[in-house]
């Protein structure tokens, strides 16, 4: 993946698992 060549990748990891969950949320109150 092009996310390991960069230093933050960790913080864009949690970032993209806080949109993900959110989403997910989101459909099920749906």
């Amino acid at each position: 993946m092009l996310l390991d060549n960069y230093k933050d990748e960790r913080f864009l990891g949690i970032i993209y698992k806080q949109l993900h969950y959110l989403c997910f949320g989101l459909a099920v109150n749906y």
